[in-house]
């Protein structure tokens, strides 16, 4: 295969790796989970992706600090919604069995 050709077919995976990359992060999906779904979906070396998205990282520093940044705010919102759904079921397991009394404010 001549280099040329080579060189083609590499740009085009990179351009297919770049695309499901952005894809995955506009569904707030780590690196982590991106590179096992890309690397799963079209099958191509976990490696090869992780490099492309460190190329990206370094190419849009800005974005990626703020990208990592509502990572972790959906992290706390998503640890937040749970600890509040726990609260509520025991908060209606007491109010079924045992209403509050003076005494519990």
């Amino acid at each position: 295969m001549p280099d040329e050709e080579r060189r083609r077919l590499l740009h085009e995976q990179i351009d297919e790796v770049h695309y499901y990359i952005e894809e995955c992060i506009s569904r707030y999906m780590t690196k982590n989970e991106t590179v096992d779904a890309v690397s799963t979906g079209i099958n191509i070396n976990p490696d090869f992706i992780k490099i492309v998205w460190e190329k990206l990282e370094m190419d849009n520093q800005d974005f990626f600090r703020a990208y990592h940044t509502r990572l972790v705010l959906r992290d706390q919102i998503t640890e937040f919604n749970r600890l509040l759904s726990q609260q509520v079921q025991l908060m209606n397991g007491r109010n079924a069995n045992n209403p509050p009394s003076k005494t519990d404010f």
